[in-house]
Parts: structure tokens; sequence; C-alpha cells
């Protein structure tokens, strides 16, 4: 849950964002989850889509949206900001 956090905290500032989504770029996730090697960032994003915090197309890990400055679809993660907002009100508790 920390790692999600930290992940939140990122986008938050770093990243595009929607009021629902933070979106973060697939391969930035991916080399930000790899840091911690107690689980592949495969079976963590697998975990978190499990539970619900993240939104995605069907038999995938992401969603693929169009970046309308480049004129071109990536691929994205989509973390649900409320997921972010319950989880952050929790662990300050």
């Amino acid at each position: 849950m920390k790692e999600f956090l930290a992940i939140c905290d990122f986008c938050k500032k770093n990243e595009k964002n929607t009021l629902e989504f933070f979106l973060i770029e697939k391969s930035k996730i991916i080399s930000m989850l790899d840091q911690n090697k107690f689980d592949t960032a495969t079976n963590k994003l697998k975990l978190w889509k499990g539970m619900n915090w993240i939104d995605t197309d069907d038999k995938k890990l992401t969603r693929r949206r169009y970046v309308k400055t480049e004129g071109t679809y990536k691929t994205f993660v989509c973390i649900y900001r409320k997921v972010y907002e319950t989880l952050q009100s929790s662990a300050l508790k």
C-alpha cells in the first residue's frame, strides 16, 4: 500500500491528471515498480486491478488514451483518485 500511495503522490505532482484518475505512462510506472524487488511490476498491477484500484482495458493492465498534443495513442495506468484519497485518509489514522 505504501508503494501505491507513493506512486499516487508522484502522479499528483508530476503527471497529467483528470478529476477521476491519476494518469501515468506504462513505461514510467513499470520502472518505478521494478525498483522494489519483492514482486514484479506486472504482478503488482494485476493485484491493483483485482482490487479495483486501477481502470484498464479488457484483458490488459493498461488503458490506451489519446494524447491530443502529440496526436497519438499511448498506454497509461489509470489510478482511481477516490481509492488514493480513501487509502491516504486511512493511512493517516
